[in-house]
């Protein structure tokens, strides 16, 4: 699970809103929930249960997250940089889940 260190956000809600409807705070928690319950497939595609795991972890974001608000509407504008206290790259993060999805 070392492939998968969470995102050190804390739900402060300074980064919103997003100019693209994502909503930040709520794809950092869906993911680090995934990863602190070793949900996520591990980073080794060829593991018996890779394709198991990722399609669970798709399923519950698709019902985690509105659809508006998923990472994918990231446009990388990076409006949100400049009020994270935490001094998360958000656009990186946000891509490391859309990679996963």
């Amino acid at each position: 699970m070392s492939g998968y260190p969470t995102i050190p956000c804390t739900a402060c809600s300074y980064c919103m809103p997003c100019p693209y409807g994502v909503n930040i705070p709520g794809n950092f928690a869906y993911y680090n929930d995934a990863v602190n319950k070793k949900l996520l497939p591990l980073p080794d595609k060829s593991s018996k249960d890779y394709e198991k795991r990722l399609a669970e972890f798709r399923k519950g974001y698709k019902k985690a997250i509105d659809k508006k608000a998923w990472a994918a509407q990231c446009m990388d504008c990076e409006e949100c940089l400049k009020k994270c206290p935490q001094q998360i790259r958000i656009p990186n993060q946000m891509e490391r889940i859309v990679e996963l999805l």
